[in-house]
C-alpha cells in the first residue's frame, strides 16, 4: 500500500493484502467429455495441481474454457484458464 505523503523525500509503502491476481493456463488435447465438463464449471472452485515431483499447489479461482483454432493435420486443443483469487499454497 502506498503511504507516501508530499513531505516524504522518497516513496514509502507498507504491506497490505497479498496480491495473487494471476491467471493460470492449462492446455489440453480435445476430448469431448472432459471439455464439456470443464466448460460447465461456474463460480469459484477449489483447485489442486500436482506437479511431477509430487508437490501440490492448492488455490481457489474461477475458470473459463476456450477452444483452440482448428488446423489441417493438427490436433484440436483447448485452454482452461483459472483466475486465481487466493494465495497459492504448496505442499
Amino acid at each position: 500500500i502506498d503511504i507516501t505523503v508530499l513531505s516524504d523525500s522518497a516513496k514509502k509503502s507498507m504491506d497490505g493484502l497479498s496480491d495473487s491476481a494471476q491467471d493460470l493456463e492449462f492446455t489440453f488435447l480435445y476430448e469431448d467429455a472432459q471439455f464439456t465438463a470443464l466448460s460447465a464449471l461456474t463460480g469459484q472452485k477449489y483447485w489442486k495441481v500436482t506437479l511431477p515431483d509430487a508437490t501440490a499447489a492448492t488455490f481457489t479461482g474461477s475458470c473459463s474454457v476456450k477452444l483452440g483454432k482448428a488446423k489441417v493435420n493438427e490436433a484440436l486443443i483447448y485452454t482452461l484458464t483459472v483466475s486465481v483469487d487466493s494465495l497459492i499454497t504448496f505442499a
